[in-house]
């Protein structure tokens, strides 16, 4: 489905904003993060919707399509955010002034109505949320929640990829900083991205995004080490190794994580890890 301009503040806009939605609505949300944008304090601005497009790196790519010749920058926001103040854009934008940053990222804060299991979500699992920044950081956290980059930047990189399922975000970080370019997230910027209201929820997320992994590894390459989980898988010992090596490392990363704090109770994350890994390893062992 073609993208939609959905609000033009000027005939020539600087700045064009992307939100992929399946159905172009989320609940509601999508109307009310229009509204938000349009209350920034930034305004030289378009919006336009990538209305059922799959996967997601295709839909911001088809949304790009739409954007008026005159635009220079490009922001992209999921379809279930909400903006963290009236500063938002500003602050991401203000960010690309520095030409050697290729992409600038938002925090990402639970919504304060969260439920229990959300919060423990969020403490829980490594990437489910970023605290709001003081300063500039170089980080992996710029995603899909809120991110901007430059047009010349984007043309240079091709956009996103149009292939993989997921990892997109994570392709295109990696194809910049390949570049030259900086990834970081703006301080004093955050959006509210709900988390999944249930354990099972993230748990079949966690098989599903293992599965597609594989994908992303035979574009980027292969992991090596002993520890790291996402090596290559060849036949059925390659895959008994794999997940021999996991269930070792099962107990272990309850307690202890690659992040601050490292030493925590994080039961959800190690089972996340294991369950990715079994994924992965499984579609590996069947596709050699």
């Amino acid at each position: 489905m073609p993208a939609q301009i959905v609000f033009q503040r000027t005939a020539k806009p600087e700045t064009t904003i992307i939100i992929p939605s399946l159905d172009g609505d989320r609940g509601g949300n999508v109307a009310s993060l229009i509204e938000q944008l349009k209350s920034q304090t930034y305004q030289d601005i378009e919006i336009i919707i990538s209305m059922n497009e799959k996967p997601n790196g295709h839909a911001r790519n088809v949304g790009i399509t739409s954007a008026s010749p005159s635009s220079r920058l490009y922001a992209f926001f999921d379809d279930d955010v909400k903006l963290g103040d009236e500063h938002v854009l500003k602050n991401l934008l203000d960010v690309l002034k520095d030409g050697k940053i290729g992409l600038v990222g938002a925090s990402q804060l639970p919504p304060k109505n969260s439920n229990w299991k959300q919060k423990w979500i969020g403490y829980d699992l490594g990437k489910a949320k970023f605290p709001i920044q003081s300063a500039l950081v170089d980080t992996e956290m710029a995603t899909h929640a809120g991110m901007a980059c430059r047009r010349e930047v984007w043309e240079q990189m091709g956009g996103e990829t149009d292939t993989l399922i997921t990892g997109t975000d994570t392709d295109l970080r990696d194809r910049l900083r390949g570049a030259g370019y900086r990834v970081v997230v703006a301080p004093r910027t955050w959006v509210f991205h709900p988390l999944p209201d249930s354990f099972s929820k993230v748990l079949k997320s966690a098989l599903y995004h293992g599965r597609h992994q594989l994908d992303y590894r035979r574009v980027h390459g292969f992991q090596k080490g002993l520890a790291r989980p996402f090596g290559e898988v060849k036949g059925f010992r390659g895959f008994i190794r794999s997940l021999a090596r996991e269930s070792l490392l099962l107990l272990p990363h309850i307690v202890f994580a690659n992040r601050r704090p490292p030493l925590g109770f994080r039961p959800l994350n190690a089972i996340f890890r294991f369950l990715m890994v079994y994924s992965y390893s499984a579609r590996s062992f069947r596709e050699s």
